[in-house]
């Protein structure tokens, strides 16, 4: 998939792995994960060595180091306290439990999953179990804080629900990490932090998820590493506040975006050429959410690669949405980025290689960065959530592009706003191919004010301050 969007995204322009904590910003540090969590290596001579072939379980009481090797047909069990750590080494581990977890943590302690280098390791739970009081249902469940580290491969199978869940925040620093689920394949309930290592998911509902709704929780941040997700729902959900400051993102949702096919060149009366399509007669996604990207507070990008193939929105926010860098990639078929609120570019390079909407907003600032949108209908659109307007102007609803590139192919509008629309500065070209019938390069229902910076339309509407209502 994602050398298939780069060939797209290579055509449209025409029309080492991190080490672990790099980057990371020293303020963050005490946040959500300590120095332990990104130390690989152990002391032999004080670990406890446990070979765990043909037992039928093996219980892990209080702090300290387990070295474990060997193939086992039952449960691991940790019991930690609060304020203990148990850091335990898999060295060519495999679990199986078919009436449970493979690993299950009791207690508040912090579980570390160290992979041992150059080792191989797996994780398995059963198809159908009885979930604990607490809804433990993954063939990893810790119900503290979990961090997964280290140099080697660990594959885990969720075949009652989830993959890896933590009833804490869950950490990802390091390792090559397969997990598929047939639910979540990973779920921290307070945060999730992908700091390193590689990580490929294949899940039955959402990639990574994090679900408290507690203030200052619900969080997930990815700071590096790679992550490929490939999941029928959601990518990555947050509750509270997403952010992207780097890594490599490769994430298909829903069977993937769709792509726009406009007819061979821009029409002059709204009619599509034969093979061609009208905007209207895109279908829209109207299916369980398959977001890419998902948050209910905020989404903010800063960094990173990031691609996104998505039946629904690739970007979805139900607060703000704010990208300051990084190379954005996506695929939809639905909205490119959403917010319910605020929508900000500052920096970084956005292609919406396809898209219903490309950019859709209470409101739009772009102030920097590379913007290039396909969408068959609006490129960028502002408009209160839910507002079925009988096109008079509203209040608190605008589009401003102040600086940076913003490129539009869209077969509506190229910027449509139920309010007013100000280019101030930076480069502006846009192209409808369906131009008539309402559809215009720029659409404002208020007032469009152009006070600088370089404009280009198909239809010449920059050259014509609109009366307040739109152009008919």
């Amino acid at each position: 998939m994602m050398r298939k969007l780069l060939a797209l995204f290579a055509a449209f322009l025409a029309l080492p792995l991190l080490a672990p904590g790099a980057g990371l910003a020293a303020e963050n540090e005490a946040a959500y994960y300590s120095a332990e969590d990104l130390v690989f290596s152990y002391d032999a001579a004080s670990a406890h060595v446990v070979d765990l072939s043909g037992q039928d379980g093996y219980e892990i009481t209080g702090a300290g180091t387990w070295v474990l090797g060997g193939g086992m047909r039952g449960q691991l069990v940790i019991r930690a306290a609060k304020g203990e750590t148990v850091r335990v080494v898999l060295d060519n581990a495999s679990v199986t439990n078919p009436d449970g977890p493979a690993l299950f943590a009791e207690g508040a302690g912090k579980v570390i999953l160290t992979l041992a280098e150059g080792t191989e390791n797996n994780l398995s739970d059963g198809e159908d179990y009885d979930e604990d009081e607490a809804g433990g249902d993954a063939a990893v469940w810790v119900k503290g804080d979990l961090t997964v580290n280290g140099k080697g491969a660990l594959t885990v199978r969720g075949m009652a629900a989830h993959g890896i869940r933590s009833g804490g925040v869950l950490a990802v620093a390091g390792g090559s990490i397969s997990v598929t689920a047939v639910n979540d394949g990973l779920r921290g309930k307070d945060g999730a932090a992908i700091l390193g290592g590689a990580l490929d998911i294949g899940a039955g509902s959402d990639g990574i998820v994090s679900d408290s709704g507690k203030a200052g929780r619900g969080w997930v941040r990815v700071e590096g590493g790679s992550v490929v997700i490939r999941a029928r729902r959601d990518g990555i959900q947050a509750e509270g506040d997403l952010s992207v400051s780097g890594g490599e993102l490769d994430i298909t949702t829903g069977g993937g975006g769709r792509e726009v096919t406009f007819a061979a060149a821009p029409q002059e009366d709204g009619g599509a050429a034969q093979g061609g399509m009208r905007a209207e007669d895109a279908p829209e996604y109207a299916g369980e959410s398959a977001k890419g990207l998902k948050a209910k507070r905020s989404v903010t990008v800063s960094g990173g690669t990031i691609m996104l193939s998505s039946a629904d929105d690739g970007i979805h926010s139900d607060g703000d949405v704010t990208v300051l860098g990084g190379a954005l990639t996506i695929l939809s078929g639905d909205d490119g980025v959403h917010a319910g609120g605020n929508l900000r570019i500052a920096g970084g390079d956005v292609t919406v290689l396809g898209s219903a909407e490309g950019l859709e907003a209470r409101t739009v600032s772009i102030e920097g960065g590379t913007v290039a949108i396909r969408a068959s209908e609006d490129g960028v659109n502002a408009a209160s959530p839910g507002f079925k307007g009988d096109g008079s102007a509203q209040d608190g609803v605008w589009v401003k592009v102040s600086g940076g590139t913003l490129r539009v192919v869209a077969g509506k509008d190229g910027i449509d706003s139920n309010g007013d629309i100000t280019i101030s500065g930076g480069v502006v070209d846009l192209t409808v191919w369906y131009p008539g019938g309402g559809n215009s390069a720029i659409d404002p229902n208020g007032v469009f004010t152009h006070t600088g910076g370089q404009v280009t339309t198909s239809d010449g509407s920059e050259n014509a301050a609109p009366a307040p209502g739109g152009r008919p």
